[in-house]
């Protein structure tokens, strides 16, 4: 909140306004999503609001979360409406078309919510043919779909966005580790733990009550996060951002009944303190990245506005729990200088939007700004300065070095010092000389 009210940017403010809504947003779809399923909000549904800071929202998948937001919230309309009009039907087509522009795969999650919670309708309606029960549920639901034909002329033109990385068993793993990860690793596993006892014991106790819509939406949501590979039409994590989406759906779907009062309060209570020390430990860590971004960012101030800056950093090494956060701290420059950053992507079929500064060579996009492998050595001069000397002179005016120690300052052929700290380094390129 101190950022956004201090960001002297009208653009970067107002990116920070839209992820500090996202949060309440987001939680707020939790807590009508299980009222509308459940007529009333049960205990249970607390121990969802860590998940709106889940691992995707911390790496930086803002258009996501926001359409999960979205998806969350049409379910809570969709399930409330026993006849939709077709004023109704008008809206969640429009709706459903917005939320398709902001991220496919959150089309999807509202998808597969609605569609099974209309599955789960027949079938508590007495019908047992799968094919009529699909049928059905199609005629209801299909301005939700709409997008689909314009999903099949995306995919038709979309050359260049890849589907990669399948069966990735030790990343799928990973990532359902990770679904948390945040400041503190052994809160941060211990918060995962408790989530998925809790499902359990929702599904295992007698006092325990699943809604069948949404119990079969988590089941889906399982065998998605199998199936998927790590990355879909262009985009990487594919699979790694249905976790924490199986993590909410099944939280959702439970329910305590009415005559364990003892159960839902400690659930209400673990769930309610796990959420506020969560919530203070982010802020603490967040806090510390702030200190030390404003530092880094100091560099920005000898950056002409409209130039373009050639970006290295290494990979974060070596793989802390708590991430450095600044391997992409080079982008801000986009925002605060207007300049060119070789760190945007450039996947065909993906963005509408394409870099174009250094187009042509090996530094137009990412990952061009990120330095080898996951090196970890401790004296990465020496590969610093081999990648220096690949970087076009025509294209770039500054050289942006981040995460590299700078006791003693590193000096470069061609390169003049503009600014440096303990972990960054701003250069001027001189054009007359050769790196």
């Amino acid at each position: 909140l101190p950022v956004v009210l201090t960001a002297p940017f009208g653009l970067e403010r107002a990116i920070w306004i839209v992820a500090l809504v996202l949060l309440p947003f987001l939680a707020w779809g939790f807590v009508r999503a299980a009222k509308a399923t459940h007529g009333a909000v049960p205990a249970v549904a607390i121990a969802t609001f860590p998940l709106a800071l889940a691992y995707p929202y911390q790496y930086g998948f803002v258009n996501y979360w926001l359409g999960l937001g979205i998806a969350f919230h049409v379910y809570a309309f969709w399930r409330q409406i026993e006849r939709p009009s077709r004023l109704h039907m008008a809206g969640f087509a429009a709706v459903s078309l917005a939320l398709w522009i902001c991220h496919i795969f959150a089309w999807g999650v509202m998808c597969v919510l609605v569609g099974c919670t209309e599955l789960a309708r027949f079938w508590n309606a007495g019908e047992r043919n799968p094919l009529k029960m699909a049928w059905h549920g199609i005629a209801r639901a299909w301005p939700l779909m709409l997008p689909l034909l314009l999903t099949a002329i995306w995919r038709t033109h979309g050359e260049g966005a890849t589907t990669l990385g399948w069966f990735r068993w030790e990343h799928k793993f990973l990532s359902f580790i990770y679904t948390l990860r945040d400041q503190s690793q052994w809160l941060d596993i211990g918060s995962l733990i408790y989530i998925v006892l809790l499902i359990y014991s929702g599904i295992r106790s007698s006092n325990g009550r699943i809604d069948r819509g949404l119990g079969a939406a988590a089941a889906a949501f399982f065998v998605i996060a199998i199936i998927f590979p790590f990355q879909l039409f262009g985009s990487a994590y594919a699979d790694a951002r249905v976790w924490p989406v199986l993590m909410m759906v099944g939280l959702l779907a439970i329910r305590f009944e009415p005559d364990s009062g003892t159960i839902s309060r400690a659930v209400a209570a673990c769930s309610a303190l796990i959420f506020v020390a969560r919530i203070t430990v982010s802020t603490l860590g967040f806090v510390q990245y702030e200190a030390d971004n404003n530092r880094h960012l100091l560099a920005l101030d000898h950056v002409a506005r409209g130039s373009r800056v050639a970006v290295i950093a290494r990979y974060p090494c070596p793989a802390l729990w708590r991430r450095w956060r600044i391997e992409h701290m080079g982008s801000i420059a986009l925002l605060r200088r207007d300049a060119f950053v070789n760190s945007q992507w450039d996947v065909p079929g993906a963005q509408l939007l394409r870099p174009l500064a250094a187009r042509g060579t090996d530094w137009n996009a990412d990952p061009s700004q990120f330095l080898g492998g996951r090196v970890c050595e401790n004296d990465m001069h020496a590969e610093f300065r081999d990648r220096i000397k690949d970087i076009p002179r025509d294209r770039f005016d500054y050289v942006w070095l981040l995460d590299i120690p700078t006791r003693p300052l590193p000096a470069y052929p061609g390169l003049k010092p503009l600014y440096w700290d303990e972990r960054t380094v701003l250069y001027a390129l001189e054009k007359g000389r050769a790196l």
